[in-house]
């Protein structure tokens, strides 16, 4: 039990696994015919070896990039739309004198408490992981 792990077993037992399952399966395709490309081998050539450990780490950063920025467009769709309405009834209302942010801010965190956002987020980039 107390045996020294070598490094390269410990690369092949634990984080290449790792990497490949929590990579998007799009991305690896992409990334592999992009490798492939830039190689200049044939596509059948690639698919019997294993992905370098640089391509599954490429791999991986590229889709961990593609989730941070779908959840990042989760939560920003909301918000602009609480912007846009409360510039619509400030300028109705005939109130331009008033800061849209004054009174936006406070909407925005309303909603982002009510519908449990920190909840919400964290499921989201933990959801990748399991």
């Amino acid at each position: 039990d107390g045996a020294p792990i070598i490094f390269t077993e410990a690369i092949n037992s634990k984080i290449r696994p790792f990497l490949i399952e929590a990579s998007d399966p799009i991305v690896a395709q992409r990334m592999g015919l992009l490798v492939n490309s830039l190689a200049k081998s044939s596509v059948s050539s690639a698919q019997t070896t294993s992905p370098s450990l640089a391509q599954l780490e490429a791999t991986f950063v590229l889709s961990q990039l593609k989730r941070a920025l779908t959840v990042g467009l989760i939560l920003l769709i909301p918000l602009i739309i609480i912007d846009l309405m409360v510039a619509f009834v400030l300028t109705v209302v005939g109130i331009q004198s008033v800061s849209t942010s004054t009174i936006s801010i406070p909407l925005k965190l309303l909603l982002f408490v009510s519908i449990d956002g920190w909840g919400l987020i964290v499921n989201k980039l933990l959801a990748g992981f399991v």
